[in-house]
């Protein structure tokens, strides 16, 4: 067997393997864009904060948030080791509650102000519970703990695709939510995926062709690679001749 020939036969075993993987991943792609077809509109819904903290969940998976105060008081977050980041590691991603003006988080930290002077002045120990949530954001947007604001703001508004604890976190992130919040039922919290868009039929079928795509042109090279006979060269009498070894 030459040695071109060996060559050859690996590259093809190679590019079959490239193949199969790349149909896998397109597949894996195509699913993941078909969870959101019929779940979503083309443009987001404004979500009713104080509707959803009583317990009226969106039928639409695409909102977006206008008035509303993120509590990064009460934040909780992942980390990633990273070795040019301070302290060795960076946030992958951060957690924190949106609640509405008329949520009793609100209404007695405003008791609370005024009666220390403003709200930097409340002692630790003397800050609310968040007892009502309906909405925590996730973000991999803050990178470092230095970067997250200490206490409440009003933000810009923002919009994201929504999540729900019990169906499409990683088991690691559901258990770092259980821990933060033990007294919150997570099943009736909807969590905005901040800044993240859903997928459409367009892009299923798109990564669902070339998944078949890659699939089909790995099973073909394969079989021709299976079917072509090995050449053997002899050479035991004039002249030398090829003959095939099956």
């Amino acid at each position: 067997m030459s040695p071109s020939y060996t060559l050859r036969r690996r590259l093809a075993g190679a590019g079959i393997v490239v193949l199969l993987l790349v149909g896998l991943a397109a597949w894996l792609f195509a699913f993941e864009e078909g969870r959101w077809v019929g779940r979503v509109t083309s443009r987001p819904e404004t979500l009713n904060l104080e509707a959803v903290e009583q317990g009226n969940l969106p039928v639409n998976q695409f909102v977006s948030l206008r008035d509303h105060w993120a509590v990064y008081r009460e934040h909780a977050e992942t980390f990633r080791l990273d070795a040019a980041a301070e302290g060795g590691q960076r946030i992958e991603t951060l957690y924190y509650p949106v609640i509405s003006d008329m949520n009793p988080y609100l209404l007695e930290l405003a008791g609370l102000s005024r009666a220390f002077g403003g709200i930097d002045g409340i002692p630790s120990d003397e800050w609310p519970r968040i007892e009502r949530m309906g909405v925590l954001v996730r973000t991999d947007s803050v990178q470092s703990l230095k970067n997250v604001p200490p206490l409440i703001e009003f933000p810009d508004g923002l919009f994201g695709t929504v999540l729900h604890a019990e169906t499409d976190l990683p088991g690691d992130e559901r258990a770092l939510l259980s821990e933060r919040w033990p007294d919150i039922d997570l099943a009736r919290v909807i969590i905005i995926n901040a800044g993240h868009r859903p997928g459409n039929v367009w892009s299923m079928i798109a990564y669902g062709l070339l998944g078949s795509v890659s699939w089909a042109g790995g099973l073909i090279l394969a079989w021709r690679l299976w079917r072509r006979p090995r050449i053997t060269l002899f050479s035991g009498g004039p002249p030398a001749r090829w003959c095939r070894a099956d």
